[in-house]
Formats: structure tokens, C-alpha cells, sequence
């Protein structure tokens, strides 16, 4: 994960059971890093993971507690749930160390720039969890589109599905709808530029006539359109289809249920041609996409804790994601096409309790 000559990486995790699911497997595979602290108010679920880890790392339920010795941790991975994690912010960037946190990074825009501000003014590293971003099939399409293999760009189409049985409640379709936005619409920001407008419609409870909607977003961009689909299907695996529009081509990434292969599949396709698999570089080892982007993921936050790569993600970007989902709900709400920016001083958190 880093350089031969680099030391050890010594990180301190708050939140076991977001952090657990989603980096165990990552950080149980990289000898680079080590977990020196876990701080969860769970003391459980923080014990089983602490288990698990070389070393035996200790475990804190008080968060005063486990920031009162910064020296044991080079940097820290905050995955506390979504209303813990400005106050778990306020503190690591008072600790000094560079800092991995996964998204949205708080519950309100208001909140989101604070935290910016401080990391900005005490010139923290805060660098938002974003891991689409390091996909090797994505990476492949940007490269593509950089390249000017699709001609100008004019569009992306993003349909998501997941299990009904992972959205069965509002809170987490809300966290799913919140984690998966902030994800997809980054990225779309990247090939698009800024957001100028969105349009949504965000399901409720109980409605038949939206069963398996969760939100379709309409998003204006300075130099596109993205059309964003969220839904619940009865299949017992979630699916990914992504396909990025030019005026020549467009190429399309699916993954999931959508293929046989467990390997993401891209596939090129141009007016008047068949499509076209294209090849791109994978992880040889057959590991699942998912623990492979967030392998990429850790290994570019510990070489910038480093100082060997400069950050590819900054909290601006995760800012502007979290706004269009603020917009989004707005829209939803309001039932109107709304303009950003997002200019309340206290804009709502992206899908307020109840929403869905």
C-alpha cells in the first residue's frame, strides 16, 4: 500500500460497526496500516473488532478519552453514524492528525462548512471517503472520456437497485440514499462540472404507485446532464448500471445482478455499431470490487499522510455533493426545480426523518 521505505501507519477508528463492515476486510489485508485505537459506544461490538486485530488495539466508549493520547495514531478513520460525526470531527481536528472520514461528514450543509472552515484554517488534511472515485472500470471511463474517445460529454445515467430487504426502513433507505448519492453524484460532478439546477422525487412510505423508487434526481450541470435512479428490487444482490454519454460513443459500466461475471463489465457503444467489450486493468487477485476500491482508497489517504501523493479528493468536493442532495430534498419537497447554490444559512440535511 506504500512506500518500502515509509514507516508503519498507525490509525485510530471511530465507529466499529460502519467501520468494521466496510474496512475490516481491507485493513486486516494491508500490513502497511495498523489500527492502534477503536472508539465506539458500543463497547461489543469495538471489543469483537479489536479482537480481530493485530495487536489487540485498546478500546474507548468516551470520545475525550480516546483523543486524550493523539501520539498512539498517525491518522484517524472517523465511520461513527451520520449524527456523530461532527462532534467526532470537532475533536480530530483539534488533535492535529490528518483525517479519513466517510460521507456524507455531517448532518447539514451549515454543519459540513464548519468543519471545512476548521480543517482549511488549521490546515488538517480532511479528505471525504469517496471510493467510486477509485474504481478500476471508473478510472477506465475517465481515462476514455479525458482521452476524447466519446467526443464532448452530454450525459450520464446512473441506476442503482438494492435488496428490498436492505431499504426496509426509512432510516436505512435514508443512510443508503445519503452514502450512495454522496458517491455517484461526485463523481458525476467530476465529468460534468457544477451543479446549476436539480429536480427530484424522493418516495414515501407505503405509496404503490413508487414501490421500489427510492429517489430519481435530475441534476443541470455547467457541461452535462446526469439522471440519478435509486430503487429496491426483489433480487438478492444489489446492481450497478453507469453509462457516461458523448456525442461519438458512450460506455456503459454494470455490475451486480445486471452481469454474470462477479468483475464489473464495460462495454463501448457508438451509433450504428454493436457494442464493444473494452478491456481495462483489474485486481488479478479476484477480490470483490468493493474491498478493492476501498483498498485504493486507503493506500492514496496514507501516501498523502505521507507525503508522497498529493489529495485527489478534497472536502469541496463531498460539499458540493452533499448540496445537491440538500437541493434534492428541497426540490422534493417544495416540488419545484431548484438553483444552486443552496444559500440557507441552515439547508436541511439531504433526506430529513420521514422522507422516505
Amino acid at each position: 500500500m506504500q512506500n518500502r521505505s515509509s514507516p508503519l501507519l498507525r490509525l485510530g477508528v471511530v465507529g466499529c460497526d460502519i467501520g468494521r463492515s466496510r474496512y475490516g476486510a481491507v485493513l486486516a489485508a494491508s500490513p502497511e496500516l495498523t489500527v492502534t485505537a477503536l472508539l465506539d459506544t458500543d463497547d461489543v461490538a469495538a471489543r469483537a473488532w479489536a479482537r480481530e486485530c493485530p495487536g489487540k488495539p485498546p478500546v474507548f466508549t468516551e470520545t475525550e478519552a480516546f483523543f486524550t493520547d493523539p501520539a498512539r495514531m498517525d491518522a484517524i478513520l472517523i465511520a461513527a453514524p451520520l449524527p456523530e460525526r461532527a462532534r467526532a470531527l470537532k475533536y480530530a481536528l483539534r488533535s492535529g492528525k490528518p483525517v479519513l472520514c466517510e460521507v456524507p461528514l455531517t448532518s447539514s450543509l451549515a454543519e459540513t462548512r464548519q468543519v471545512l472552515q476548521e480543517a482549511e484554517s488549521n490546515r488538517i488534511l480532511l479528505m471525504p471517503a469517496l471510493p467510486l472515485r477509485f474504481d478500476p472500470a471508473v478510472l477506465h471511463m475517465t481515462l476514455m472520456a479525458r482521452d476524447g474517445h466519446l467526443g464532448t460529454l452530454r450525459q450520464a445515467r446512473c441506476d442503482w437497485t438494492y435488496p428490498r430487504d436492505g431499504v426496509a426502513t426509512a432510516e436505512r433507505a435514508r443512510t443508503l440514499f445519503e452514502y450512495i448519492g454522496c458517491q455517484i453524484i461526485d463523481l458525476c460532478l467530476q465529468w460534468f462540472g457544477g451543479a446549476i439546477s436539480v429536480s427530484a422525487d424522493l418516495a414515501f412510505p407505503g405509496d404503490p404507485r413508487r414501490e421500489d423508487m427510492l429517489a430519481t434526481i435530475l441534476i443541470t450541470c455547467t457541461q452535462g446532464q446526469v439522471t440519478l435512479r435509486l430503487a429496491s428490487t426483489p433480487a438478492p444482490q444489489p446492481a450497478e448500471r453507469l453509462q457516461l454519454i458523448g456525442s461519438r460513443a458512450a460506455l456503459e459500466r454494470v455490475a451486480g445482478t445486471c452481469v454474470a461475471s462477479p468483475v464489473p463489465q464495460l462495454s463501448r457503444h457508438a451509433p450504428g455499431r454493436p457494442a464493444e467489450p473494452v478491456l481495462y486493468s483489474q485486481d488479478a487477485s479476484g477480490t470483490p470490487v468493493a474491498v478493492a476500491r476501498r483498498h485504493a482508497l486507503l493506500h492514496h489517504f496514507a501516501l498523502c499522510v505521507q507525503g508522497h501523493q498529493q489529495p485527489q479528493l478534497h472536502p469541496a468536493d463531498i460539499h458540493a455533493a452533499q448540496e445537491v442532495l440538500a437541493a434534492a430534498c428541497l426540490s422534493h419537497r417544495e416540488g419545484i426545480k431548484v438553483s444552486l447554490p443552496v444559500n440557507a444559512p441552515h439547508a436541511p440535511r439531504a433526506l430529513p426523518p420521514g422522507t422516505l
